[in-house]
């Protein structure tokens, strides 16, 4: 009987565990969706304040500058930089999901260049990990082709998806 009570708590806290990390990890999927929502679509800097970490890093090939993109305050440069280039700027997002410490977004991108007029729209997704509630770093690819093509007026390709 004593093994048998050992293994009912064993169990118990196992389901307890498993449910604690899925609070995480719907927490984290809707933060992922509020801070598209406020910061990129809306330009919310308060937000960046209240939900990137101190340590924050994105890894964005495509990035003019990678390099600044390493804290609070290089995302907001990023980010502000790019809602004054397209003033449209927004940010769909198609898809979150969350594991863990983790989540992976899919989304589209559109814009309109306001010294060419030119509007873009293509796909990307994201990976963003998380710390007591926190974006600590971010791996992001789009489709930088079509974007290109797009904004140079090479071809009317819509990358959206």
């Amino acid at each position: 009987m004593r093994k048998l009570c050992v293994l009912l708590l064993l169990a118990l806290l196992a389901l307890y565990g498993c449910k604690q990390v899925d609070k995480t990890a719907e927490a984290n999927k809707a933060l992922a969706q509020k801070f598209v929502a406020d910061v990129w679509n809306i330009g919310d800097d308060d937000f960046i304040d209240q939900t990137v970490g101190p340590n924050y890093v994105r890894h964005n090939p495509a990035s003019w500058d990678p390099a600044e993109i390493i804290s609070p305050d290089g995302l907001r440069s990023y980010v502000n930089g790019l809602r004054d280039l397209y003033p449209d700027f927004k940010v769909e997002v198609h898809d979150v999901v969350a594991s863990g410490d983790m989540t992976a977004s899919t989304w589209t991108v559109s814009g309109t260049d306001q010294e060419s007029g030119k509007q873009f729209s293509v796909f990307g997704m994201s990976m963003t990990r998380y710390s007591d509630g926190k974006m600590m770093e971010e791996w992001v690819s789009f489709d930088t082709q079509g974007l290109m093509q797009q904004l140079q007026g090479d071809s009317e390709v819509s990358m959206k998806q």
